[in-house]
C-alpha cells in the first residue's frame, strides 16, 4: 500500500472504497503497561522525573521499529545471496498506523499469483520469527552514582527491561476507505475555517485538513497546485476478525490466522489436524520450487493450533502459534511425543 497523492481538481473521480487483499501484521509490545509502571516506580525511587522513564520507553519503541525494518532488509538480502527465486518486496510493506506501542502493517499482494503469494508469505514469516529473537531492551539508571556505605549491591541501582514482542498476522480482505475521504471530509473542514470563500491552497484549510482529517496537503509553488496525501486505511469484517484475533496473541509468538496458515503450507501440518490442537509440533517451512517439489526454508519451527472464540463472531477461528529456538519468550516450548506419535506440549 503506497501513499497516494491527488490534486484538488474537481473532476478527479475517486471510488469510495477499494477492496484489497493483503497480509495484515500487528506487532505489539507484550506487557507494556507493566513495563511502564516498573519504569515509573524505579524513577520515583531515585527522585527522577517520570517523564525520563517514558522517554526511555519511547526510545525502546523506536528501536523496535528500526529492528523490524532492519531484519526485513537482512532476510531479503539473504534470500538474494542464496539465489532463492522469490522473497518479499519491501515496497509492498505499508505502515497503516502506529497506535502507542502497536504497529499495524499491510503487505500488498497486488498482481501476485497464488504461487508468489505463498513464497512471499513464507519469507515474511521467517523475518517475523527473527524479530522475536532480538527484542530490544531498556536500561535505566540514575544520572549520578549512588553511594553504598552499607555495602548494598550496586546493580540494584540499574534497571534493565526487555521489550518482548507479540505478533499477529493473517491474509485478509479489507475495504480501503482512504481514497474516498478527501471529497467527503474537505467541505466540513472548509466550514471550520470560518465564513468567506475558502480554497484548497489556504494555509488554515491545509492545516486543519492535517489536524482534523489526518490528510496533509502540500502546495507545489511552481505550479500552484495543491496535492492531498491520502494514506490507506481498511475496514471490513475480516479486519474486525483480525483485531479480535490479536487479543489472543502471546509473548514471544507469531500468531498466524487460518487463511495465511493454509497458504504457508507447513510440512505435514494441516490446519484441520485435530491431534495438533493445543499441542506443539516441530514443523518445517518449505520453499516451493517451480515445476514441483520443495526445499526446506527453515526447520525447527514450533507450531500449535488453536480454535479461538472471537468476540461478536459466531464460529471459532483457527490460528497457529509459531515460535522457534531463538524467539524470546517467558515460556519455552517443550516437545514430547505420545504413544501415537503426536507432538504434545
Amino acid at each position: 500500500m503506497t501513499v497516494q497523492t491527488g490534486s484538488n481538481s474537481s473532476d478527479t473521480v475517486r471510488p469510495i472504497v477499494q477492496l484489497t487483499k493483503f497480509i495484515s501484521i500487528s506487532i505489539d509490545i507484550a506487557d507494556s503497561t507493566v513495563i511502564k509502571e516498573r519504569l515509573a516506580t524505579f524513577a520515583a525511587k531515585w527522585g527522577l522525573a517520570t517523564s525520563l522513564a517514558h522517554e526511555e520507553f519511547a526510545r525502546g519503541l523506536i528501536a523496535t521499529e528500526k529492528l523490524f525494518l532492519d531484519l526485513l532488509i537482512a532476510e531479503n538480502e539473504a534470500a538474494q545471496i542464496n539465489q532463492q527465486p522469490c522473497a518479499y518486496e519491501l515496497d509492498r510493506l505499508f505502515l497503516i498506523k502506529a497506535i502507542g506501542d502497536e504497529w499495524w502493517y499491510s503487505y500488498s499482494l497486488q498482481d501476485l499469483n497464488d504461487f508468489d503469494v505463498a513464497q512471499h508469505a513464507r519469507h515474511l514469516l521467517r523475518a517475523l520469527l527473527a524479530v522475536l529473537s532480538k527484542s530490544p531492551a531498556i536500561v535505566f539508571l540514575p544520572s549520578a552514582p549512588i553511594v553504598h556505605p552499607d555495602g548494598l549491591d550496586e546493580f540494584d541501582d540499574t534497571m534493565r527491561l526487555e521489550l518482548p514482542l507479540k505478533i499477529t498476522c493473517d491474509l485478509i480482505e479489507g475495504f480501503d476507505i482512504g481514497p474516498g475521504r478527501v471529497p467527503a471530509i474537505s467541505p466540513i473542514v472548509a466550514r471550520c475555517c470560518g465564513k468567506g470563500p475558502i480554497t484548497a491552497g489556504d494555509e488554515l484549510f491545509k492545516k486543519l485538513m492535517g489536524n482534523l482529517a489526518a490528510i496533509p496537503m502540500i502546495t507545489n509553488h511552481a505550479t500552484g497546485k495543491v496535492a492531498s496525501i491520502v494514506r490507506s486505511d481498511f475496514v471490513g469484517i475480516e479486519v474486525d476478525r483480525f483485531f479480535r484475533l490479536t487479543d489472543h496473541s502471546s509473548k514471544g509468538r507469531v500468531l498466524v490466522g487460518k487463511q495465511l496458515f493454509d497458504v504457508l503450507d507447513f510440512a505435514d501440518t494441516p490446519s484441520t489436524a485435530f491431534s495438533l490442537r493445543n499441542a506443539w509440533k516441530c514443523a518445517s517451512l518449505r520453499h516451493e520450487v517451480l515445476g514441483g517439489g520443495f526445499t526446506t526454508l527453515q526447520s525447527n519451527i514450533f507450531v500449535s493450533l488453536h480454535d479461538y472464540v472471537l468476540k461478536s463472531f459466531n464460529e471459532p477461528y483457527m490460528a497457529a502459534l509459531c515460535t522457534d529456538d531463538y524467539s524470546f519468550s517467558g515460556t519455552r516450548v517443550a516437545i514430547r511425543h505420545s504413544a501415537l506419535g503426536n507432538a504434545e506440549a
